[in-house]
């Protein structure tokens, strides 16, 4: 533990203690990940992507509204679409 201190502006010492954490390098490790993405195609018109509407449901659990961005086809889901998920 390092102690450091220092004048306020009317002039009064103010002390405050720093805890210096050391990264051990060690440990540390680079690795890749793949991400892939998941992605609602619409039921309808099989063509547009299902995008959410920025709305949210505080149902429990929560629930999305999405609209197709082709023909307007809107659907509620469990998940909000697109998300990303790593392997």
């Amino acid at each position: 533990m390092e102690r450091s201190s220092r004048k306020n502006s009317y002039g009064k010492t103010i002390s405050k203690s720093l805890l210096i954490f050391k990264i051990n390098n060690n440990m540390s490790e680079v690795r890749e990940v793949k991400v892939k993405q998941v992605d609602e195609k619409c039921p309808v018109c099989q063509n547009g992507w299902m995008r959410p509407t920025g709305i949210v449901l505080t149902s429990n659990p929560p629930q999305f509204p999405h609209k197709c961005q082709k023909c307007g086809y809107e659907q509620i889901y469990s998940v909000r679409y697109p998300y990303v998920i790593t392997e």
